[in-house]
């Protein structure tokens, strides 16, 4: 019975310190499972023990060694480079006063305030083709000179004035300002390009060819009032409406002739501009219309006379030609209605615009509704890489320069047009001996753009006319036309 009771006690001893070890020892990540290991015999009552076996003395065991409590593993992670605190560079400083492709600008350190001087200086030199034809179109001249001043106030306001010195006169292209209250909404007061059409809107200095064309000589040249006018910032929509005096049709006045007033409306869509396409992305449709009545005089007959590319007239009414038989003044309704396509593509460029215009003309006391029509098509191809522009200059992307072989931008321009006097108008409003019904012109040129400043231009143009019932055709015209542009 001792015997039993020192193995008892021994088994017991052993399983209480292996316990305690096993306590000690802080559990790993992860044990697997393990089936109970049971030591020694089961722990019965006496009386449901089976009997005793002789049992060999268990060894014994070496002393667990002490357990020290240990910190978790760290995960150490490659060196990096120190973090050196570096300081953010300063704004470069703003050139208060500035020279280059641009012209002169002055402006304020925070850049509210500019001012811009530039002076374009056009030269021009005409020839007429052939000996059975008149020759005013064979002259040198300058075309344009003058100064071009902007001014900004607040980055808000913005004014412009065009003064050009042309054949011993003084002319006031452009004079405005412009009050930014948001990108879709602008007020501009002042004398102004008139805003009915893409190629209307085109200063000469930044049209493709050397003159608008006869197609547009339907349309004033400009118009003086207040316009509202805004468009989103990728351009998608634009739109200008103007309510002003009303200039006379192919002519600019800064003053009012008579008491009517003009209403002018356009806008301009892009309808696919952000999907990205570019064979699609750079069409736009627009459609510009003007409403007014004129009551004109013998004094003021607010009528206009149609010039060629060569500048000879061949259509006027009544009242220029000082017919014998009376003066034709415009007395009543004057509408205009101008729809218009614009193309971009790459190194390709497309404008096609449609003009109709009605007005009521008076003669003595005779008078008559006439409709006039018009259409035009200008095409340009960029022949050195550069993206074409929408009637504006190319900006080259290599300007010129013979020791890096670069030689600037090469433009191919091309224009169709044709104009038609309603035929009511001969012999009433305008002599058919003097002024053709219609008038067809074709021609084209390249322009070399060197640098953003110097542009050259060289054009040629043939021009056919349609004579009235009777009368006797105008003689055709060739001419040959080049430019050489500056705008410093």
């Amino acid at each position: 019975m001792l015997k039993h009771t020192r193995l008892a006690s021994t088994l017991l001893l052993t399983v209480f310190s292996s316990a305690s070890a096993l306590a000690q020892t802080p559990p790993p990540e992860a044990v697997p499972s393990q089936a109970p290991v049971v030591v020694g015999p089961s722990p019965l009552a006496p009386s449901e023990a089976p009997p005793p076996a002789e049992a060999p003395a268990a060894p014994s065991l070496p002393a667990a060694p002490e357990q020290k409590a240990t910190a978790p593993a760290l995960t150490v992670s490659p060196p990096t480079a120190p973090q050196v605190a570096t300081a953010v560079p300063a704004p470069p400083p703003v050139a208060l006063a500035s020279m280059g492709p641009k012209g002169l600008t002055l402006q304020s350190e925070d850049a509210r305030f500019s001012f811009n001087l530039r002076f374009p200086f056009m030269f021009d030199a005409k020839a007429t083709l052939n000996n059975n034809q008149p020759r005013n179109g064979d002259a040198f001249f300058p075309r344009f000179f003058g100064p071009i001043f902007t001014v900004t106030l607040y980055k808000a306001v913005t004014g412009k004035l065009i003064v050009g010195f042309q054949d011993k006169q003084v002319t006031v292209v452009n004079a405005w300002f412009d009050v930014a209250a948001h990108p879709l909404l602008h007020l501009r007061l002042g004398k102004f390009l008139y805003p009915i059409a893409l190629e209307r809107q085109v200063l000469p200095l930044k049209a493709v060819l050397l003159e608008h064309g006869i197609a547009s000589s339907l349309l004033p040249v400009s118009e003086f009032g207040a316009q509202l006018w805004g468009a989103t910032p990728n351009k998608v929509f634009e739109y200008q409406l103007t309510f002003g005096n009303g200039a006379p049709t192919n002519q600019h006045y800064e003053t009012d002739l008579d008491t009517g007033k003009d209403g002018v409306a356009r806008a301009y869509l892009r309808p696919f501009a952000r999907t990205g396409v570019e064979g699609i992305a750079g069409l736009g449709l627009g459609f510009g219309a003007s409403y007014g009545i004129r009551r004109g005089s013998v004094a003021n007959p607010l009528t206009g006379n149609h010039r060629t590319l060569g500048g000879r007239t061949f259509f006027q009414t009544a009242a220029n030609a000082q017919d014998p038989t009376g003066t034709a003044f415009a007395d009543g309704k004057v509408v205009r209605l101008v729809p218009q396509l614009g193309y971009i593509g790459g190194p390709v460029s497309l404008v096609a615009e449609y003009v109709r215009l009605t007005e009521r003309l008076n003669k003595g006391g005779v008078k008559d509704t006439l409709t006039h029509q018009s259409v035009h098509g200008i095409f340009s191809l960029v022949l050195t890489g550069e993206k074409a522009v929408l009637l504006d200059i190319v900006p080259p992307k290599r300007p010129f320069d013979l020791a890096a072989g670069q030689f600037g931008a090469l433009e191919l321009v091309g224009r169709f047009e044709h104009v038609d006097f309603d035929e009511d108008t001969f012999p009433t409003y305008a002599n058919p001996a003097r002024s053709a019904q219609s008038a067809t012109a074709i021609g084209g040129g390249f322009n070399w753009i060197p640098t953003e400043i110097i542009r050259v231009m060289l054009n040629y143009e043939h021009t056919q006319f349609g004579a009235a019932k009777g009368a006797k055709k105008l003689r055709a015209e060739e001419l040959l036309g080049l430019r050489v542009q500056a705008l410093f």
